[in-house]
Parts: structure tokens; sequence; C-alpha cells
């Protein structure tokens, strides 16, 4: 099963605890030295009205927690939009049609 099939179960509420594994593991994302939780991070920012190209190019993290399920604060979820803006972005294009 390739990524964006891992993500497309994870958004429709499918994927076991194997499954969440993966995802885990194809983004080891880290803030002040402590890994983010990506596979339960809120995407903002997609506009489903100009096509999953354009509609996905604002997406950004709204919230995230780390693993041990601390949510970042402002000034953590500024550098994880900072420094891994792509990944919003992939997650958003991954997941278009669940928006």
């Amino acid at each position: 099963m390739n990524l964006q099939e891992n993500y497309k179960r994870l958004f429709k509420g499918r994927m076991g605890s194997n499954d969440k594994k993966l995802l885990k593991e194809a983004y080891n994302i880290r803030i002040a030295g402590k890994k983010v939780d990506v596979e339960n991070a809120v995407i903002g920012g997609v506009e489903r009205s100009q096509g999953p190209d354009d509609g996905t190019t604002d997406a950004y993290f709204e919230s995230a927690d780390f693993e041990d399920g601390t949510p970042l604060n402002d000034q953590q979820l500024d550098k994880l939009n900072d420094e891994h803006y792509d990944v919003a972005v992939e997650i958003a294009i991954e997941n278009f049609s669940d928006y």
C-alpha cells in the first residue's frame, strides 16, 4: 500500500495501528527536540472550489500535537509551518477529496 492510500485510509478513519506506524515513519518531524504527531495534525487553508492544484497552495498546519499529546504552542506551530510547509501541502493534496 502506498503513502497516498495510507493517508486516505487515515482520513476516512480506516487506519489500524500498523497503518499509523507506517505514516509516522514517513514523516519524522521534530520541533524543540520532540517528535510531532503528523497523523493527527489538522490542515487548514484548503479551498475545494479551486481544485486540487490551486486549492491546496495555501495549506498549513492549523493545529498539531507532539507524540506525547502536548499541543504545539503558537511559536512551535509557526516553526512547523515555516520549516515543513511542503508536508502540509502534500497532505492536503493527497486528501483533497476528503475536504
